[in-house]
């Protein structure tokens, strides 16, 4: 299931597709990615990427930006480095804050179901975290 979802998230970020679906769904993986980001990181890295972000949006729109960015890391998406996951959520966060939408190339396979499972993948992550195993 995990490598499913995965793929889906691989795909949803390298090739895109409805603005109806992403403006739909992104209030939900905004909050998810959010609470992602609580959990595993911490506000020193947050500024580190944003600052550098914004430090590479001198010469490139954060779009561009952002489809690179996916394109060069779908094998660590797949493989569910979390470092990879997290700065994907610090993408997605930043799209939503800024209220810009992913590229076309981003939004291109995007569905309401791809993006329910991303969600659904990142509050699973954090709940496994906030819930002690049974039989703890």
């Amino acid at each position: 299931m995990l490598k499913f979802v995965l793929i889906l998230f691989v795909c949803t970020c390298a090739f895109g597709g409805d603005l109806d679906v992403w403006n739909t769904h992104k209030d939900g993986l905004f909050q998810a990615a959010k609470a992602y980001v609580a959990e595993f990181s911490t506000e020193k890295e947050w500024k580190k990427w944003n600052d550098n972000i914004e430090e590479m949006m001198e010469t490139r729109s954060f779009e561009t930006i952002a489809l690179d960015w996916f394109y060069d890391n779908q094998s660590d998406l797949k493989d569910a480095i979390p470092s990879t996951i997290m700065k994907a959520c610090f993408f997605f966060i930043k799209f939503v804050a800024t209220q810009t939408a992913p590229p076309f190339r981003i939004r291109a396979n995007i569905t309401g179901d791809n993006l329910k499972l991303l969600q659904s993948y990142l509050e699973q992550c954090v709940k496994r975290v906030k819930e002690p195993e049974k039989g703890e």
